[in-house]
């Protein structure tokens, strides 16, 4: 007979989010401040860019014990943190982006963010908290890097996506 505790975990209802619909609230504002009042105001972009982790937060909170959501709620904090110490964007290396010379000056006088991201480019003594920075490029042809904070939430979201698939003896109890 099979050991019920090795099963995996099909009762979803353990997973459910409060306030849930916050969450995808406070990503909309984030591709809305990004996308499209980038190009009226960089600086209302960054401001809408701050507050929608001021949204995001107690939302975060308030299942920090669903699985990952901890690691999430982590993420999160590092990112907010070198996203506010740098003036509501978040710094990128030109390096992490494998540019050029003249690349780095082209995307340096660029004054909003990057097409399709949060990140403004900064060079050296311009960063706040740069270890916190996406500095680390994501390998292959895209020309992307990320940051410690992001390596955070990945997992949260990974942990939260298969913790119904987790045997019942690693669930986390309510």
């Amino acid at each position: 007979m099979a050991d019920p505790n090795m099963t995996p975990n099909t009762d979803a209802s353990h997973i459910g989010l409060k306030f849930g619909w916050v969450m995808f609230l406070a990503l909309g504002i984030q591709v809305l401040a990004v996308g499209f009042i980038n190009e009226i105001s960089f600086d209302a972009a960054r401001a809408l860019l701050v507050a929608s982790y001021v949204v995001l937060f107690p939302a975060v909170f308030m299942n920090i014990k669903r699985p990952g959501l901890g690691l999430v709620m982590v993420g999160l904090a590092l990112n907010f943190i070198v996203i506010a110490a740098n003036g509501g964007a978040m710094p990128i290396d030109p390096a992490s982006l494998g540019a050029s010379t003249d690349e780095v000056d082209a995307l340096s006088s660029q004054s909003g963010f990057l097409p399709i991201t949060k990140d403004v480019v900064r060079v050296g003594d311009d960063v706040n908290l740069r270890i916190l920075s996406d500095i680390f490029p994501l390998p292959g042809p895209l020309r992307v890097a990320f940051s410690i904070g992001d390596v955070f939430i990945l997992a949260g979201i990974l942990m939260f996506a298969f913790a119904p698939l987790w045997p019942r003896k690693w669930s986390i109890r309510k």
